[in-house]
């Protein structure tokens, strides 16, 4: 089950959701992603893992060779389309009335 809760303290449900398909993005498509997102996925701080190991291994500086290396297809993202499989209206409608109820915990000002 896909459940968040917001800096605002009120919990969203998203239903639940499988894995539909796992596939290697390809340069074209890395193309048409927004520069904001590509510049959160190539921050030197979120370069872990398998990726940080590869620029070691290649002698790529995270920042900024690492978003060099994806623009040009050196490293590729693995990419998941997740396919939702069940919504539990129930849920749903329950965090909705909590989230309009005013809080119990009350203000810090109080």
């Amino acid at each position: 089950m896909a459940m968040y809760e917001t800096l605002d303290r009120k919990w969203y449900y998203l239903g639940q959701y499988k894995i539909a398909k796992i596939f290697t993005m390809a340069v074209s498509q890395w193309d048409q992603v927004s520069e904001e997102v590509k510049a959160r996925k190539t921050n030197k701080y979120r370069v872990r893992g398998c990726a940080r190991e590869w620029c070691k291994a290649n002698k790529v500086d995270p920042e900024p060779g690492f978003r060099v290396a994806v623009d040009e297809g050196r490293w590729k993202f693995d990419c998941l389309v997740i396919q939702c499989i069940a919504f539990d209206r129930r849920v749903w409608q329950t965090l909705r009335e909590v989230n309009t109820e005013p809080s119990a915990r009350g203000s810090p000002d109080e």
